[in-house]
């Protein structure tokens, strides 16, 4: 082979392995408009906030909870509320056995026994096994309703009343912009949904607890 063929083709051969800075350029620009589109395809995110639902009814579950220096006391109805003020470390849902903080002092203890009251972002939960009334209010997020609780809070969000607000710590945040538009998304199946708004459906005029029966 002539010495300028060979030549030629060699360095054909090392432009294909090393490309140009110009080519490399143009790679990744083509890369770059290639990863926006895909961006743009991508659904837009849920700012809704996701919360579980519990496990079956567990009694042998204790959670520790900070709530407020004083409670709601409703001398008519004989009941006497606390607010929780913390996060606590898991979900309060029916069967936990509450124990009640302020400091470093012990306000009470009891059985959540069952929901005794829902609003647009709170749930009040009654307690057993300690003085009557003794009643625990919680944000939404941080409560474990059952299904039923949770479509009934999903079906009837507009007819809740939006007071008490928010706690401070959600009030402030991008869910919560648009008053009317409901910021809680719960994790129920198609089936589960259908099933449960049958069951709304014909409690309409009777009154129905908003707890399942307990799953032994």
């Amino acid at each position: 082979m002539p010495v300028m063929t060979a030549y030629a083709q060699t360095q054909q051969n090392h432009e294909r392995s090393h490309p140009s800075n110009d080519e490399k350029t143009s790679f990744l620009l083509g890369m770059s408009v290639y990863f926006g589109y895909l961006m743009e395809l991508k659904p837009k995110q849920d700012r809704r906030i996701r919360t579980h639902r519990p496990n079956p009814p567990s009694y042998a579950v204790a959670v520790d909870i900070t709530v407020d220096e004083e409670p709601e006391v409703d001398k008519e109805n004989g009941t006497e509320t606390w607010i929780v003020d913390k996060e606590p470390e898991r979900s309060l849902a029916r069967g936990h056995i509450l124990t009640m903080w302020r400091d470093d002092h012990v306000i009470g203890s009891g059985r959540i026994s069952k929901v005794d009251g829902l609003s647009r972002h709170w749930v009040t939960f009654r307690l057993a096994g300690a003085r009557d009334g003794l009643r625990v209010r919680v944000p939404v997020p941080w409560a474990g309703l059952s299904g039923y609780a949770s479509h009934t809070h999903t079906s009837q969000y507009h007819m809740l009343s939006p007071i008490p607000e928010p706690h401070v710590l959600f009030k402030d945040t991008p869910p919560f912009a648009d008053p009317e538009s409901n910021p809680y998304q719960f994790e129920l199946t198609c089936g589960k949904e259908i099933r449960l708004r049958a069951k709304l459906e014909a409690s309409t005029h009777r009154e129905e607890p908003m707890e399942e029966p307990v799953q032994n």
